[in-house]
């Protein structure tokens, strides 16, 4: 799929999942660490790396665990890691009012808020679909509508964490602006080069693999 190519063509969660495998792929494939000394020397084109990376990488590329430094780590971070860890709770995280998944600051700006709570609630559906969590998966659909209506897709960096859950609120709520809340996504991670960064291609492999495995429910 290309720009050329209208997502609007995709109609079910299975054709979003071969669609976003197909331009992920080729990109990301290359670039994911193979063994654990890789992790902690990733970079991505530009040279960057985040915080988020290693306990994502290591669900992505299905490496062991290790004990991590939990004490000054954004939520999104301590998310990423309880991904890899079957007993953590991501409840006491949460944030308690029902609509976003995690605390607004006045300090942060929303931009780098925005890119922290979407990729925590790339977190959370993953753990909820790693142990079948529908209590889980339901928090974060509540979430995923808070920002369909709240907030635009390019208030964040172009990275197009959760999009997989947009593409759920979309299918179980009949909600075209989901819908298009995910093609935004997409769209943004594509406008510059054609093709995705290597990080969001990443991240689009991950959610596809997600969708192929099915709908938590």
């Amino acid at each position: 799929m290309s720009l050329t190519n209208p997502v609007s063509r995709l109609g079910t969660l299975s054709d979003w999942a071969r669609a976003l495998r197909s331009l992920a792929e080729p990109v990301a494939s290359p670039c994911l660490p193979t063994q654990e000394s890789e992790v902690a020397h990733f970079r991505d084109e530009l040279g960057h790396s985040r915080a988020v990376d290693e306990p994502f990488l290591r669900h992505v590329c299905g490496l062991p665990a290790r004990a991590p430094e939990l004490k000054a780590a954004s939520p999104d971070v301590a998310l990423w890691w309880m991904t890899l860890d079957d007993e953590a709770s991501p409840w006491p995280l949460l944030d308690a009012d029902g609509t976003h998944l995690i605390p607004r600051s006045d300090a942060c700006q929303i931009e780098i808020w925005t890119e922290t709570e979407l990729s925590a609630l790339h977190a959370v559906w993953t753990i909820a679909s790693i142990r079948h969590d529908a209590d889980l998966a339901r928090r974060c659909l509540v979430a995923a509508r808070w920002h369909v209506a709240e907030l635009q897709p390019d208030n964040a960096t172009n990275h197009p964490w959760a999009i997989h859950v947009f593409l759920e609120l979309w299918i179980r709520s009949d909600s075209p602006e989901a819908r298009l809340h995910a093609e935004s996504l997409l769209h943004n991670c594509l406008v510059q080069r054609g093709q995705p960064d290597v990080f969001s291609a990443i991240i689009l492999l991950d959610a596809a693999r997600t969708l192929e495995g099915g709908s938590v429910r």
